[in-house]
């Protein structure tokens, strides 16, 4: 009860000051200045009109209370639809179950993975040339870089193949050839390319 003559004295209140600042503006204009009768009325009329709302829009609208503020019920979940939680619980289940299944053949192929063995690969380290030796005859190796094209390096390699004389070399055929080119790992083609057979005829004595 008491709010609404609470709010029509401060209208009241604001329309007062609104026409005492339209008078005062009549005056000011009509008697002090030299704008015409009806000019100073509109000009006093728009201050009163103009004034007197925003005042009464500004001290005369209650202001909202700290607190108040517009609250949103909070959902019950026992009125929430327990089907639906089963349907996200089956789909939960069945994404953990084709994930955790083993496709057919999955478990067989489990098992022979143990019984796999990869053999190791090749090495011309590991690998022996043809009509390789365990050693130099009466230990004394010829001087197999006498051929050309074979370095230090590539004599070492001979060595640990089995090779150790021109005569191994002059015996050799061509799959035996074949065979040299291809395990000199970094010197692939060098028995070929440089006639090591025709070489190691004519050093041997």
């Amino acid at each position: 009860m008491l709010e609404p003559i609470k709010n029509t004295s401060c209208q009241l209140g604001c329309w007062a000051i609104s026409g005492a600042a339209a008078v005062l503006t009549f005056i000011m204009c009509f008697g002090l200045g030299e704008i015409a009768f009806m000019g100073a009325v509109f000009f006093a009329a728009t201050v009163c009109v103009a004034l007197g709302l925003l005042l009464g829009g500004v001290l005369c609208t209650p202001l909202t209370p700290l607190g108040s503020a517009r609250a949103y019920p909070l959902v019950d979940a026992s009125a929430v639809d327990p089907s639906v939680g089963g349907v996200f619980a089956e789909q939960s289940a069945a994404t953990t179950g084709s994930a955790s299944t083993q496709l057919p053949g999955e478990i067989e192929l489990a098992a022979r993975k143990s019984e796999w063995a990869y053999a190791p690969a090749a090495t011309a380290a590991d690998a022996t040339a043809p009509g390789a030796l365990a050693q130099p005859r009466n230990g004394q190796a010829d001087d197999l870089k006498k051929i050309k094209g074979v370095g230090p390096k590539l004599e070492t390699i001979l060595n640990t193949l089995g090779v150790f004389h021109f005569d191994q070399i002059m015996a050799w055929g061509p799959d035996d050839i074949a065979w040299m080119d291809e395990s000199l790992n970094g010197f692939k083609g060098r028995v070929s390319r440089d006639d090591w057979v025709a070489q190691a005829k004519a050093l041997t004595p």
